[in-house]
């Protein structure tokens, strides 16, 4: 008896053998993250207030969204989240790995197996993306932001300007994505002889025209109504200031890369080589277009590695974070496709590489989150600690408070911090510059007026006196309703 033909709902609703993989690939990825205990930077206020606020940062549907799934009513003016963690961090694996597959099934029509799904793991596992995994409550807007980015890239005619304002409205910083993921399939298909040069452009435009809808509605609607997000969107002008600016951002973003360079050198070694290896085989000169398909090439490879950086590199203060250099997951994705149609001769040798390529990835995110785990601990210690301190030197709550240089980690988080990468996303809460440690003090019951503003000339002259309090790990000065807290190698820190 023959079976029942599936419906083409039923067909359309099957899960693909490739999500499959990546989702469990995905979920054992960011477990430790999501057991590390860590509200990381503005988890802390999300928790504690409720308010979503990233509607005034640009990003409208990321509040709309994060409150249902905190399974309350949107609300732009008052309290709407709750700490549902890790269901964000879940969804957000999710949404990963279906962008993920439906790039994967893209790339490879015959299917996707264990290892082509390892090629396309990069989307979850970046590096980069630990940082995104880290927020109990952005992980899901973001891992869905960097999905609709990858459908776009797929999609044709509006579908790829609908996917991308929907994205934009998540996280603008998806976009990048978008772009390598484009250049990475042109490339693709060029490499199977289809003609794609055309249906690359007309995404390239109408990426370029959803840019440009979501900008203006932004600003005519209010959307960038903080000073954090009129600072950081002001584009670079056309001048040659704006020309240094740029080379800047990108000089800036390519020493991010070159930290996980720093982190695994041999990684990045095979991953040229790989990328060598398919360039000699993609330029063929028995099709008598080597020239010209190597300028594809190098061309593809242009633009995948600038959309690391995408649309920062065209701002004047842009927010250069791993969590914004969203599309090193495509430049990753890039190396190990490499690898996969360098090493088609040779399966096994092929399987070995991206996994062990795939091992390291795990590797690193279990080193960070044991770390983020520990200075977890560590710091609800340390600012028990200073509160105690501050109260008995005589600060008064509500008092003014400045921070001077940045906490110590705790001693496991910084052996781990010799990785760079870990030292970038770990992020001590406690530092001058930012107001993660004044939240840390308000958590545990020590409200405070922050100094965010200070120079290291005013601290001296503040701290030109004896401190009223030294320990190892800080040093308290205090003077009227004002207190400076230094920690070692802080302007004011007295050994």
């Amino acid at each position: 008896m023959q079976p029942k033909p599936l419906s083409a709902w039923e067909q359309q609703m099957r899960a693909p053998q490739g999500f499959l993989l990546l989702v469990m690939m995905g979920l054992l990825y960011a477990l430790p993250i999501m057991l590390d205990g860590r509200y990381y930077l503005d988890d802390l206020p999300h928790a504690m207030n409720g308010l979503t606020l990233w509607e005034k940062d640009g990003r409208p549907l990321a509040s709309i969204l994060s409150s249902l799934i905190s399974f309350s009513w949107p609300s732009f003016s008052g309290a709407a989240l709750y700490d549902t963690s890790p269901l964000p961090q879940i969804l957000g694996v999710v949404a990963l790995a279906y962008g993920a597959a439906r790039l994967a099934e893209k790339l490879f029509p015959a299917g996707v197996g264990l290892v082509q799904a390892l090629v396309f793991f990069p989307v979850i596992g970046s590096p980069f993306m630990l940082q995104n995994l880290s927020y109990k409550f952005d992980a899901f807007t973001m891992g869905l932001a960097v999905m609709l980015a990858l459908v776009a890239a797929l999609e044709t005619g509006w579908l790829v300007a609908a996917a991308l304002l929907a994205s934009l409205m998540l996280y603008q910083a998806a976009f990048n994505i978008f772009f390598g993921a484009c250049a990475l399939l042109w490339l693709v298909s060029a490499a199977r002889g289809l003609p794609e040069d055309w249906g690359f452009l007309k995404r390239l435009v109408w990426g370029l025209g959803a840019l440009l809808v979501y900008g203006v509605a932004m600003k005519l609607l209010g959307g960038f109504s903080w000073d954090y997000a009129t600072t950081h969107s002001a584009p670079v002008p056309f001048s040659r200031e704006g020309l240094a600016t740029l080379q800047f951002n990108f000089g800036f973003g390519t020493f991010f890369m070159m930290e996980v360079v720093q982190d695994a050198p041999l990684l990045a070694i095979g991953a040229g080589l790989a990328a060598f290896a398919f360039a000699v085989q993609f330029a063929k000169p028995e099709t008598g277009k080597t020239r010209e398909r190597m300028a594809r090439f190098i061309l593809a490879l242009g633009i995948i590695f600038c959309a690391v950086m995408g649309m920062l590199l065209f701002l004047q203060s842009p927010v250069m974070r791993p969590r914004t250099l969203m599309g090193f997951s495509i430049l990753l994705v890039f190396a190990a496709y490499c690898a996969h149609e360098a090493l088609k001769a040779w399966p096994n040798l092929r399987a070995a590489a991206l996994a062990l390529a795939t091992a390291w990835f795990f590797a690193l995110a279990n080193i960070y989150a044991n770390a983020a785990h520990d200075e977890t601990r560590f710091d609800l210690a340390l600012s028990q600690n200073l509160a105690r301190d501050l109260l008995a030197a005589g600060f008064k709550a509500s008092g003014r408070l400045a921070f001077d240089g940045t906490q110590p980690l705790s001693p496991i988080a910084e052996n781990a911090a010799r990785l760079k990468t870990v030292a970038r996303i770990l992020q001590p809460n406690m530092s001058g510059n930012s107001e993660w440690g004044f939240r840390q003090l308000e958590f545990i019951g020590l409200q405070a007026t922050p100094i965010m503003d200070a120079t290291d000339e005013g601290l001296k002259a503040f701290c030109a006196g004896p401190p009223a309090l030294s320990s190892p790990q800080y040093q308290i000065y205090l003077y009227d309703s004002t207190a400076l807290v230094s920690f070692p190698k802080g302007a004011c820190f007295k050994s």
